[in-house]
């Protein structure tokens, strides 16, 4: 059995006003006065910068959708700070996440949406020349949430969180079969904290759609369990199969699309579950709930976007092996799949 290492945070820190809690973690890095710290935000958080003001000796990077991961050249003028913070969306804090995988740097991360796991997992995406690439580094070495940050949250961004838990299910089938085919044993261990994520947001649906205060910290604390997996994993496949490759074909293929990423990630599941020959249903019954809740008209995505992102899909990941590796994906059957769930016309 080869070495694994697991490096969990040095302090998750959630609550409201948690962000008073910035100058104590950052002492815990800065030596002197004159270290330096660099803070990569977006323009959706950069009004939250006001509530970390007591920070003093920092630089501001403003990373927008157009921003490049690949900074290789910028890496030795990055070592010039101590500490690296990243106060965003999940872009913002993938990239931050990146800068500190390269150059060593400690990593504070401060969420300003629980739209997916990415915000609390290790795993790092990015693309080059239009291909993407997935890297699993170290959780934040801190992260910090703040209920009255989170509290302030679009409806959809909360049910995009929320979904993206509930498409796991397809990623445990999916899972199975990855270490099935490359004769490798699995952290069961792992795989019970996704479920428990899983079982959890279930229980608390109506309450997260809801936007209850207690309910959305249930549903930051899924988040971080799943985080939590694929770091005690090693691998993104945990949380990862067939459903999340469907997204990044679609996010390849179609700039702007009417779902946010946990909705996608959960048609994905639909898909996967559909190929697995699983009851889907149960997955039927959670969307006409979150429906009712959404202030969606529609929960429907373009009929020829789906069928390219399902050509497309397979290929993302040779080193993935999900239901899309093991079975010829019956586009027809598939598509008559989502109409039942009225996904397509």
């Amino acid at each position: 059995m080869k070495i694994h290492a697991i490096s969990f945070p040095k302090k998750v820190i959630v609550g409201h006003k948690a962000l008073r809690m910035i100058d104590e973690v950052i002492d815990d890095f800065i030596l002197n006065n004159n270290d330096k710290i660099i803070i990569f935000t977006d323009e959706y958080s950069q009004s939250y910068l006001q509530s970390i003001n007591s920070i003093k000796n920092y630089d501001l990077y403003t990373v927008s959708n157009k921003t490049n991961i690949i900074i290789n050249n910028n890496i030795n003028q990055i070592n010039q700070y101590s500490v690296i913070i990243g106060l965003g969306r999940w872009k913002t804090i993938n990239f931050a996440k990146y800068i500190s995988y390269k150059s060593g740097i400690p990593l504070i991360s401060i969420p300003t949406t629980i739209s997916n796991e990415d915000l609390v997992n290790p795993k790092i995406v990015y693309k080059v020349n239009g291909n993407y690439k997935f890297l699993i580094s170290n959780l934040p070495t801190v992260i910090i949430i703040d209920l009255n940050i989170i509290s302030r949250n679009s409806k959809e961004e909360v049910l995009s969180g929320m979904c993206d838990i509930l498409s796991k299910l397809n990623a445990i089938s999916d899972l199975k079969l990855y270490y099935n085919k490359y004769k490798q044993n699995y952290s069961e261990y792992a795989i019970l904290l996704v479920k428990t994520s899983i079982q959890t947001v279930l229980r608390n649906l109506s309450k997260i759609c809801a936007e209850r205060e207690s309910s959305l910290q249930t549903l930051i604390e899924a988040l971080i369990g799943c985080g939590f997996a694929m770091e005690i994993s090693g691998s993104r496949y945990v949380c990862e199969g067939a459903e999340h490759l469907f997204f990044y074909a679609l996010e390849s293929i179609e700039e702007h699309y009417n779902l946010n990423h946990g909705e996608i990630c959960l048609i994905g599941a639909i898909i996967g579950q559909h190929l697995h020959g699983r009851n889907r249903f149960k997955i039927k019954r959670i969307i006409d709930q979150i429906k009712t809740f959404s202030d969606r008209e529609s929960f429907k995505l373009n009929k020829q976007s789906i069928i390219r992102a399902l050509q497309l899909a397979p290929k993302l990941d040779n080193n993935s092996y999900t239901i899309f590796s093991k079975v010829k994906v019956n586009i027809g059957s598939i598509i008559e799949v989502l109409k039942e769930y009225e996904i397509i016309d």
